[in-house]
């Protein structure tokens, strides 16, 4: 006689009422104070129950509170369950939307902050400056709109920290269509992982990753925007989403259009005016910018067919950018140009597959494939030496401002993503992911009559990044935990030419290098309001395309590079408490480390020839850490602070030379900065219905030296210390059709660098408007 059956479960899944799914909201049992925390896709379980009556409470930042009763007995011994949660109008939209993405992936114990953008899409504002106050994370951008961006994350920076949009890398998609241009309202959510990346993302980040997830609502709607601001600064969007409910036939539309003149005021003892008739220098002067304008446009176009059973998402679609740059001056701003520009366009087919239960129950499969073609063009042909006021100076003998040239780059990529979940039962699920490109490249240059350098085209470069993990639930969904394994090569053919003897032979060169890398990140609930979660790996990076093959200009190509290596570990928390129901507080900190050796830098061989090479070794640690407080429908807090300390542990130079600044701070990196944000909402202000936001926020970054602080006693070049305030205010009419914002940056009109010594703009106001159609 088989035993009676006594215990049972609950299972279930918690969505909003729009139908969006909530990751990480807290159910309890009231009768026995046993919680869970539903996972990233809302779904959690409560197993080894006796039969019963039980009351389940659900209460989440951002809607009401929710109580359910649940039999189980004999007939009713396992109970599933859809929780729908009402938005609470009393809470701040923009929190809850935060509070939601900050909570992706967190669960699986990466070190993760996911910022939402809807409270920053009525604004004049880039994901750049969003970024830059997310704790841990320092964006230093080298002048203007459109200007060289460096992304920095606990201390790595530069191709350690990978791009993604949707999952997918955007190594290819060309800066023309990038992080740094991409208008922030076609940007549902940006993730930040520090250090420890999840294997869905599938590339080498070893220092990093930023993934910026679009909208995935497919609801009918048109939304355009429109800024105008100082320097002659136009920002426009325009974007929508169509949908027939009975063939899901989708179509999708984004497209956008930048332009600045950036001729803001830059002075100081790197702006050198020369007096033409007496040739005296004075530094200190203010001047503008008169050679640095910038303008990019780009349209994204995507059809085919959403929410079928044969597939939950078949697009085809297209994507086309296309940028021009004037370039003011190098490295320094000592040497002004004043006609070398830059110019590039992308057109980029694509198609994107994604289906749920595929083939079989549980297993779910998302494939991306694109083609994308790449032109690159370099103009530098004048003999004119221009002055910082825009005069011209002088005839130069050896052509060319910067590098004589009008290189074009030709280059075509193939790339391809496949990612497979695979549900293997309520506790466990195997992850796959391969990651395929091959890159070929030409380039020609009618100015050189003879390569003899080592980027003479064409080249290839394939590369295979893979990844294999086992994500695990235990103690009722407290423990999460991330099991996983990474291989990651390349291959590259570089054509080369040698001269001896006034005869010219062609080669092809090898490169090639392979990794596996490895690591395990998990999170404990240990109560419904304090997570803790750790992560450690052992990370590699493969040389980059453009490290290997050169840049067809003044870097060469190599097949020396070694992968970069970093044992990472993040130790995290996060707690939040609620004094009141009107008042909330967030608690988040991190505390990291990173082991880095084989860094790629570039070395000077000769005057204006650069070639990639493995030297640094550098041990990071810091700590990060955010505040958040909210008040009631109307009132939000934010204070970040990062710490940094970077300590070169190099024992010889990149010329195999005692190395005289090991055990110093790795110089041309900020070490301490911090960020306040006051945020408030007021419903009903002026019309019933209406809504009207001010923001105020300070940002600060201490002083850090140029070169190595331990190099020369006196006068020693020094970053200052910068205090940046900047503020704003919007008001959204009765229906939310229109809003209308007035924002300004850097309000005291502060002299502000970012990398060396290169200024950014001064005080900047921007007026924008949002119209949703539909």
């Amino acid at each position: 006689m088989s035993q009676r059956q006594e215990t049972g479960g609950i299972s279930g899944a918690v969505s909003s009422s729009d139908g969006e799914a909530l990751p990480m909201v807290p159910i309890r049992i009231l009768e026995t104070g046993v919680g869970v925390v539903a996972d990233d896709q809302g779904h959690f379980v409560f197993s080894d129950l006796p039969f019963g009556e039980y009351r389940l409470s659900v209460t989440f930042l951002g809607f009401e509170d929710r109580q359910i009763t649940v039999t189980l007995d004999d007939q009713h011994p396992h109970v599933s369950l859809n929780l729908t949660l009402t938005h609470d109008s009393e809470m701040l939209e923009e929190v809850t939307i935060s509070h939601d993405a900050e909570k992706e992936q967190q669960t699986q114990g990466f070190a993760v902050e996911a910022v939402g953008t809807k409270q920053f899409q009525a604004q004049s504002i880039e994901i750049n400056q969003v970024l830059d106050q997310t704790a841990g994370v320092k964006v230093r951008q080298s002048g203007g709109l459109g200007s060289r961006v460096n992304y920095s994350m606990n201390g790595l920076s530069g191709q350690s920290i990978r791009f993604f949009m949707d999952g997918v890398p955007m190594d290819y998609f060309g800066s023309s269509y990038s992080i740094n241009t991409i208008p922030i309202s076609l940007v549902d959510r940006v993730e930040v992982y520090k250090g420890v990346v999840p294997v869905e993302l599938g590339n080498d980040a070893l220092g990093g990753a930023i993934n910026l997830v679009t909208k995935s609502s497919f609801n009918e709607f048109v939304e355009a925007s429109y800024s105008y601001g100082s320097f002659n600064t136009h920002r426009a969007a325009i974007q929508g989403s169509w949908r027939a409910k009975q063939s899901g036939l989708t179509m999708k539309l984004s497209a956008f259009y930048n332009y600045s003149d950036n001729n803001y005021y830059v002075w100081g003892e790197d702006v050198p005016v020369t007096d033409v008739n007496t040739a005296n220098v004075t530094r200190g002067e203010k001047v503008r910018r008169f050679h640095d304008g910038y303008e990019s446009k780009s349209v994204k176009a995507d059809f085919g067919f959403t929410q079928k059973k044969w597939a939950d998402k078949l697009l085809l679609g297209v994507l086309y950018s296309e940028m021009d740059k004037d370039i003011q001056h190098g490295p320094t701003m000592e040497v002004v140009f004043g006609e070398a520009r830059y110019h590039q366009r992308v057109v980029m087919p694509n198609m994107t597959y994604q289906k749920f239960d595929f083939l079989a129950k549980g297993l779910d499969v998302n494939w991306f494939a694109s083609y994308s073609y790449l032109v690159r063009d370099r103009i530098d042909t004048t003999t004119n030496m221009y002055n910082w006021d825009g005069s011209i100076l002088d005839a130069n003998s050896d052509r060319g401002e910067q590098l004589w040239t009008l290189n074009t780059l030709d280059q075509k990529v193939w790339l391809n993503r496949l990612n497979l979940v695979y549900q293997l039962n309520p506790h466990h699920k195997l992850g796959y992911n391969y990651v395929f490109s091959d890159l070929t490249r030409t380039d020609s240059d009618p100015v050189v009559t003879q390569k003899t350098d080592g980027y003479w085209a064409p080249q290839t470069f394939r590369r295979h990044s893979m990844g294999w993990v086992l994500q695990s639930q235990f103690l009722e969904q407290r423990l999460h935990t991330s099991l996983f394994v990474k291989w990651f090569g390349y291959h590259a053919a570089i054509k080369t030419a040698t001269t001896e003897n006034s005869i010219t032979s062609y080669q092809t060169e090898q490169a090639s290098a392979s990794d596996w890398g490895y690591g395990v990140a998990g999170s404990y609930q240990l109560r419904p309001s304090v997570m803790l979660s750790l992560s450690v790996e052992q990370a590699y990076r493969l040389p980059a395309a453009n490290e290997v093959l050169g840049d067809g200009l003044n870097v060469v190509s190599t097949t020396a590079l070694r992968s970069e290596s970093s044992l990472n570990a993040n130790l995290g928390f996060r707690v939040t408490t609620a004094t009141e129901r009107k008042n909330r507080f967030t608690f988040s900190g991190n505390v990291f480390y990173r082991d880095v050796t084989n860094l790629i830098q570039q070395y000077s061989y000769d005057p204006g020839a650069f070639v990639n090479i493995n030297f640094d070794q550098v041990r990071m640690q810091g700590v990060d850490g955010k505040i958040k407080f909210a008040h009631s429908h109307w009132l939000t807090v934010n204070q970040t602070v990062s710490y940094l300390s970077p300590i070169v542990k190099s024992d010889t130079d990149e010329l195999g030379n005692n190395n005289v600044t090991k055990n110093s701070r790795l110089a041309n990196t900020p070490f301490f900065q911090t960020n306040t944000e006051l945020r408030t909402q007021f419903k009903n202000l002026i019309q019933e219905g209406a809504a009207t936001f001010f923001y105020w926020s300070v940002s600060y970054v201490g002083e850090f030296h140029r070169h190595s602080e331990i190099i020369g006693r006196y006068n020693k070049d020094v970053i200052p210390a910068q205090l940046v305030n900047s503020c704003g205010i919007g008001y959204t009419f009765p229906k939310e059709k229109l809003s209308l914002s007035v924002d300004v940056s850097n309000l005291f009109d502060e002299q502000v660098f970012d990398n060396y010594a290169i200024q950014k703009p001064g005080r900047a106001a921007y007026i924008k408007a949002t119209y949703r159609l539909l």
